[in-house]
């Protein structure tokens, strides 16, 4: 989406201890990160050998997510080989990521080497442990399907360097995560990450970056802001559960934004407003409708 990255807080993440005792996804035990995305790179991603997947239940933040740790990889020096698929995992990924090479010739410049071709530049890439494969949405997938794809790659390929090369990052909802825990999620070979949703500090840095946002469009500052968000939610108590999660944030700085374009142009515009879970449920089924037909 287009305003992924241009309104967002810094998320909490938290990673899933691997204890003696833990028999089953039944028994978890998490830690939060302190400076949450770089500890997550730095401390934990490039380090380990282990592959990453985070989840969240829908509308938690998982992909927007993956663009920042895309984002945050591709400042690092040396480059990475970034590459990402939404709710489809290629069955021949090795051919893919060749072919992706092959229609971006400035890739080889990343080894700063000249006539290469696409398997050179995708095995010397391996070797250096420099290419990420983003796989956002494994529960929107045929996840089963997916999930043994997966397996086979980290397990059982033939091809040895883009079983031990490859950096691999998974999004998923719990449920699919947990019905493959044992078979492919195993913690020997994967790092377990979640979001957690947003608390109230996170809120109004949110809110506060949406008033960004309007000047940048045209309107006035965070006091206007705030007022059409009291408009918009007379009552938060009401709906205060769901004022965590970040695709109801995003939701209502839509909102806000629409409503402050309606008071500029009455008669092109309806003012909106959510007076309980009810309404705020509808607009973000709605909402999340358009992502999808949109995506």
């Amino acid at each position: 989406e287009s305003h992924s990255l241009d309104v967002f807080v810094k998320p909490r993440i938290s990673i899933r201890q691997q204890q003696a005792d833990e028999k089953s996804a039944l028994q978890e035990h998490w830690q939060l990160l302190p400076a949450g995305v770089q500890t997550l790179i730095k401390r934990w991603f490039l380090p380990e050998n282990r592959w990453l997947v985070i989840t969240e239940d829908a509308g938690g933040g998982k992909t927007v997510l993956t663009w920042y740790l895309a984002a945050a990889l591709a400042r690092l020096s040396p480059a990475f080989f970034i590459v990402r698929y939404e709710s489809h995992f290629p069955e021949d990924l090795r051919t893919d990521l060749q072919q992706r090479i092959a229609s971006a010739p400035s890739v080889d410049s990343l080894l700063q080497t000249d006539h290469c071709t696409p398997q050179q530049i995708l095995d010397d890439l391996l070797l250096q442990r420099r290419v990420v494969v983003i796989y956002d949405a494994l529960d929107q997938d045929n996840s089963l399907a997916a999930a043994q794809r997966i397996l086979y790659l980290r397990r059982d390929s033939a091809d040895q360097k883009l079983r031990t090369g490859l950096r691999l990052i998974v999004t998923s909802r719990p449920y699919a995560v947990n019905q493959n825990h044992t078979a492919v999620f195993a913690l020997d070979d994967w790092l377990h990450c979640r979001l957690e949703l947003f608390d109230d500090d996170q809120q109004k840095a949110y809110e506060r970056q949406v008033a960004k946002a309007a000047r940048a469009a045209g309107f006035s500052g965070r006091g206007v802001v705030s007022e059409q968000y009291r408009q918009l939610i007379p009552n938060r108590e009401a709906v205060a559960e769901l004022l965590a999660y970040p695709i109801v944030q995003s939701l209502l700085r839509k909102l806000v934004l629409d409503n402050l374009a309606a008071v500029d142009h009455p008669t092109d515009r309806k003012i909106r407003q959510i007076r309980n879970t009810g309404d705020l449920y509808w607009q973000v089924g709605h909402r999340s409708e358009e992502r999808r037909v949109g995506k």
